[in-house]
């Protein structure tokens, strides 16, 4: 199967332009139940993740040496004393700290983040200086997953779930100093990432 290239005939938009669209359409979305939308996600996923395979199993050998502690300490209420009973108890409790202590460990790898710890990171975007181009440059890269450039507008997809702005632009501001080369392989759109 042979494949057509086509090249992309849009107009060239300076990047300035195309930014200060993203960046105010980004800050729009940032509204307070957005915020609140993304802060539970954000929790939930950093949790899911924390329970790892290791943590798993290192759960379930605490909770089997726990169990052999008490039937040892049923054995020794009995009144069957022995040096060796009382050996195994002793064995189970230093195996129980050192499980403890690597379940500790393996907790640490994830941070231990909250709702308002998250609300208050992305609150941030909200007020930021619009001129200061390192506020820029993360709004756009914690935010905006691609621009497509269609005749008339934009299409701003957004790292967040079902989540998108269409923008319709001014078709004046194209000018011939644009940013984006032709893209081959497109059929009527152009697809761009700003990315710094």
């Amino acid at each position: 199967m042979l494949f057509q290239l086509k090249l992309c005939d849009k107009e060239t938009i300076q990047k300035e332009y195309i930014e200060n669209i993203v960046i105010n359409e980004t800050k729009k979305v940032l509204t307070d139940k957005n915020i609140e939308k993304i802060a539970k996600e954000v929790v939930k996923l950093c949790k899911q993740q924390s329970n790892t395979e290791t943590l798993k199993y290192l759960k379930k050998q605490l909770k089997k040496i726990d169990n052999e502690i008490t039937n040892l300490l049923q054995v020794l209420e009995s009144g069957k004393i022995s040096d060796l009973i009382i050996n195994r108890i002793e064995e189970k409790k230093t195996e129980k700290e050192n499980i403890e202590k690597q379940i500790t460990i393996e907790e640490m790898k994830t941070p231990n983040l909250t709702i308002e710890k998250v609300k208050k990171f992305l609150e941030h975007f909200r007020s930021g200086d619009y001129n200061d181009i390192k506020y820029r440059k993360s709004l756009i890269n914690v935010f905006v997953n691609k621009i497509i450039v269609y005749e008339d507008k934009l299409t701003i997809l957004y790292n967040l779930q079902d989540s998108q702005s269409n923008v319709l632009y001014n078709t004046t501001m194209v000018s011939q100093e644009g940013f984006e080369p032709p893209t081959p392989g497109l059929e009527g759109l152009c697809s761009i990432q700003l990315s710094y």
